[in-house]
């Protein structure tokens, strides 16, 4: 299928709004991640324990998901806390965005991202305080994005039109 062409024959121009915002949100992250460093000095320490300690877990004899051997309820509290955190600042720039009408398409993806840090700062304070199993995450993870992308699809069809 070719491209739909003007009556002066020259194919549209597809036309999209620029992120005003996007350098400030790139901004606010890496402040966001230098607070957490100075609040939590170890934590990469803690993040290379954990990774080395992630062993495979087979289905069938095949290798399918890993997952670590030991408990790591301090790295699981401050992953809650960053993804609330972040979560908090994207609903405040939701509100922005809404307040200076910033197109839908941007509000959209803006609150699902919130959205979906929420979901991942909840699954991870269930993992400190011992509510979920280390392998439920990444099926729970696939739900939340999937059920993320449906919402901002169905935002997108009915109010962005």
């Amino acid at each position: 299928m070719g491209k739909k062409m003007s009556s002066s024959g020259v194919a549209p121009q597809r036309s999209y709004r620029i992120d005003e915002w996007g350098a400030v949100n790139f901004a606010v992250l890496l402040i966001i991640i230098g607070v957490f460093w100075i609040i939590h000095p170890t934590i990469w320490t803690e993040i290379g324990r954990f990774l080395s300690d992630l062993r495979p877990v087979s289905f069938n004899g095949i290798p399918v998901f890993v997952e670590p051997r030991g408990i790591f309820t301090f790295l699981y509290g401050v992953a809650a806390e960053f993804f609330a955190v972040l979560s908090l600042w994207l609903f405040s720039l939701t509100a922005i965005r809404l307040y200076q009408h910033s197109h839908p398409r941007l509000v959209s993806k803006t609150v699902t991202r919130a959205v979906f840090l929420l979901g991942l700062g909840l699954f991870s304070w269930q993992l400190q305080i011992g509510g979920l199993a280390f392998r439920s995450i990444v099926p729970l993870i696939v739900i939340l994005l999937g059920a993320t992308l449906i919402i901002q699809g169905l935002w997108n069809i009915f109010i962005v039109k």
